[in-house]
């Protein structure tokens, strides 16, 4: 990813009135520490990137970022996401549901 839309991404994530008086990381709530993780994930060079459960604790308007930058990302890279809900924004043609039977079965959808 180039370095601008890293500084993008963080810039949308994490640069808002809330977060202006914190400084310290032990002050970010589990949100705002997820959201810096997730800006650090998008800024490496991965082929492979695994989430789990990455639109927990985010308001609706880091989702949207969040899956800008997933469905922007995809194109390039495999982008691995364990969660209960898949969004519907996600714009992937490529993607495979793989759910656990009673039997602990994998079983792909």
């Amino acid at each position: 990813m180039h370095s601008f839309k890293v500084s993008n991404l963080i810039n949308s994530l994490i640069n808002n009135d809330e977060n202006k008086d914190k400084s310290i990381v032990s002050e970010l709530s589990g949100g705002e520490k997820k959201k810096i993780l997730l800006s650090m994930i998008f800024s490496t060079e991965s082929e492979v990137i695994i989430l789990d459960e990455p639109f927990a604790e985010l308001d609706s308007e880091a989702k949207n970022v969040l899956i800008h930058y997933i469905n922007s990302c995809s194109k390039d890279r495999i982008i691995i996401i364990i969660t209960h809900e898949i969004p519907k924004e996600l714009d992937n043609e490529e993607i495979i549901k793989i759910n656990m039977s009673d039997n602990d079965n994998v079983v792909t959808v």
